[in-house]
């Protein structure tokens, strides 16, 4: 018997906001969020760590992202804190990226 891998399975339930992994797993192409305590902030999720558990949280892997102001500037690149909180949106990308 041949194993195959397929895409993560994504169980959610459609009256909670999706957590960065949710977002991830639905379409990782260019993912722009901002989260609720943010208040000039956004940023560009550039990778996520292998899945290794089940939806939602799919083993809590890294999240790594780019920072910037909400104009355009550059802050930082880091890990991304508390990915499996629902306080994270998507949002378009910006004009200026």
């Amino acid at each position: 018997m041949i194993a195959t891998v397929s895409a993560p399975l994504r169980i959610h339930n459609a009256e909670l906001p999706p957590n960065v992994y949710e977002m991830w797993a639905d379409n990782p192409d260019d993912l722009w969020i901002c989260r609720n305590a943010w208040s000039n902030m956004v940023a560009r999720v550039v990778d996520v760590g292998p899945f290794m558990g089940p939806p939602p949280y799919y083993g809590n892997p890294f999240v790594q992202a780019e920072f910037f102001y909400s104009r355009g500037a550059w802050a930082s690149t880091g890990t991304l804190s508390c990915p499996g909180t629902r306080a994270y949106k998507r949002i378009p990308k910006p004009f200026w990226a």
